[in-house]
């Protein structure tokens, strides 16, 4: 299921992606939340009803007619981890290590999918964008044993 946020359109807010459509949330979770970091901190995720039903595709509108924006807007945290394939490796002609590294991204960095990215010349020419798989961990934990992992895991983008 892909979920979206909605910034411009016939409405905003959190919809279901489905067959080319936004659908909005509070047609397929009764008492939906009003955004995805709510739905997220709501544990409801399994509760979203089948996007696939007529009634609530029809009259939905195009991804066409919609802007989408983040799709998480309350982040906290932004934990990255880098150099972690080989074909990334090998297209910044960097070495491999033993151990890749960790940084941190500034929340406002997460944008919607058509959005413009924005930097000051004065301070750099060479930017570059990345596509980057990111996990929504659903609830608060630590030290989760790698069979565990998923189940903290609420979301992913």
């Amino acid at each position: 299921m892909k979920l979206a946020h909605v910034v411009d359109g016939p409405f905003t807010g959190p919809a279901v992606v489905h067959d080319g459509c936004a659908v909005q949330l509070s047609w397929l979770l009764p008492d939906a939340p009003g955004s995805l970091d709510e739905l997220v901190r709501s544990g409801r995720i399994g509760e979203i009803g089948d996007p696939g039903d007529a009634a609530a595709v029809d009259g939905s509108p195009s991804l066409a007619d919609v802007q989408l924006g983040a799709p998480l807007t309350e982040i906290r945290n932004l934990i990255c981890i880098g150099r972690n394939y080989k074909e990334h490796v090998d297209e910044e002609g960097a070495e491999r290590v033993p151990e890749p590294p960790i940084f941190s991204k500034l929340p406002s960095s997460v944008i919607g999918p058509d959005d413009v990215i924005e930097w000051s010349e004065a301070l750099t020419t060479d930017v570059d964008w990345e596509a980057e798989l990111a996990l929504v961990i659903g609830r608060d934990c630590r030290d989760v044993e790698a069979a565990d992992a998923l189940d903290v895991v609420a979301a992913y983008t």
